[in-house]
């Protein structure tokens, strides 16, 4: 039996696309491994978003490539080869098959495929364990007497490693923030934002479109068949969802919500604006007690540095929005993403985003240091930070973080 190993970078959406690859090979009669060494197909499903994964995804290939079996091919997919730098930085190295998700229909002549993958049902699912994490630096083994470990000041300023505080961090906040048993829905394509540090807008930008509310009713539907009690809505800009199409998101929230049966809804990705705009809503429809998580990420604490993002809302709204949810909703779930070092940053409006991680108790937040793509308006913006005092800011709120998290979780001592 002919043999294939998928592995992936970046996003839910990712990870669903490499499920339908997946899918579309065992249908084929391939076995699927997790040794890339004993295949005979090796599909490697990019990210672009930040310079970090445009790295790991060259390093990977090279890997492939000098470590497959001297008769397997590689194939390149994912968003990479979407952005014209991501596309040449590849072809650099590369000569094979590259194709993204709207041309994955190439992959029936790149097998002979007898089944197309037009003719595969796109999967609401994945196993986490088998795609590459961008967050797992130690082994869970390390910290297997954690709740044990009596945290203090004194113990964190000992790590010194920013790595070590976000391979913690990410540890502890594993459970909640698991992908694992949970059914995704994904509720339209594009993004309605115009971000100038993304690389991506330029690329799911082009076009928002909406699911129709009936094809996503019938999802949810069939995932509560399946017995799934835990569904995330997810797209590039969940909260534009039904801008085209005469709807709006709380009302697609509402629809789901009428159904009967056991479960609980999580939101990804909901930009801050649509948060601010529909937050009445959303605060009433978060009284149902089946809205478990959102996602709202905010990445500066500080008003000129988001118009600098062209981030179309003010810290002072944000900060009502959430601090009324965790007020009313303490059992909600609210996650966040912080971004360090964007052009010009000084460290006052730095220390803003610390401030607000302070004021705001965050479940989990991600934190990551602006990564100058190419093609973007930040690319060539003025005041560019260096990596040393990102990552320095980075650490710095990372343990921010952490401390945060361990005074809440183990009621740390002083």
């Amino acid at each position: 039996m002919k043999t294939v190993f998928i592995t992936t970078q970046g996003c839910p959406k990712n990870k669903l696309d490499s499920q339908l690859y997946r899918t579309f090979f065992t249908a084929n009669g391939w076995q699927n491994v997790t040794d890339y060494k004993e295949a005979d197909v090796i599909i490697l499903n990019t990210c672009a978003l930040f310079t970090c994964e445009e790295e790991r995804a060259v390093e990977l290939i090279k890997e492939y490539q000098s470590g497959k079996k001297p008769d397997a091919r590689l194939a390149v997919c994912g968003c990479l080869p979407l952005v014209d730098f991501g596309k040449k930085r590849i072809k650099e190295i590369f000569d094979g098959l590259i194709f993204t998700h709207d041309t994955r229909f190439e992959l029936n002549k790149f097998i002979n495929a007898q089944i197309k993958i037009e003719d595969i049902e796109a999967p609401n699912t994945f196993k986490e364990t088998e795609f590459v994490s961008r967050n797992t630096f130690l082994s869970p083994t390390l910290f297997s007497s954690l709740d044990k470990v009596k945290f203090n000041k004194q113990l964190l300023e000992k790590i010194r490693s920013w790595s070590v505080a976000k391979s913690i961090y990410t540890y502890l906040i594993r459970e909640r923030n698991s992908d694992e048993d949970k059914f995704f829905i994904l509720i339209s394509s594009g993004c309605t934002g115009r971000c100038s540090y993304c690389c991506m807008s330029a690329i799911h930008g082009r076009r928002f479109e909406s699911k129709s509310a009936d094809k996503i009713l019938g999802e949810f539907r069939k995932g509560l068949k399946l017995g799934y009690r835990r569904f995330e809505l997810i797209s590039q800009d969940t909260g534009a969802y039904g801008i085209d199409i005469n709807m709006t998101f709380p009302a697609l929230l509402k629809m789901l919500l009428n159904e009967d049966g056991e479960y609980e809804i999580g939101i990804g990705n909901l930009n801050p604006r649509w948060l601010i705009k529909y937050f009445p809503e959303l605060k009433q429809l978060l009284k149902t007690d089946r809205i478990y998580k959102v996602q709202c990420t905010v990445q500066s604490g500080n008003d000129r540095i988001l118009k600098l993002m062209n981030r179309p809302y003010n810290i002072d709204a944000f900060k009502r929005c959430v601090s009324e949810l965790h007020q009313e909703f303490p059992d909600l779930n609210l996650n966040t993403h912080f971004m360090v070092g964007f052009p010009s940053e000084t460290e006052s409006e730095f220390k803003d985003s610390l401030q607000l991680l302070d004021n705001i108790p965050f479940n989990s937040v991600f934190i990551y240091e602006y990564s100058g793509r190419p093609d973007t308006r930040s690319y060539n913006m003025p005041d560019q930070i260096p990596d040393a005092v990102k990552r320095k800011r980075a650490k710095k709120m990372y343990r921010k973080a952490l401390l945060n998290l361990l005074k809440r979780k183990f009621k740390m001592a002083n």
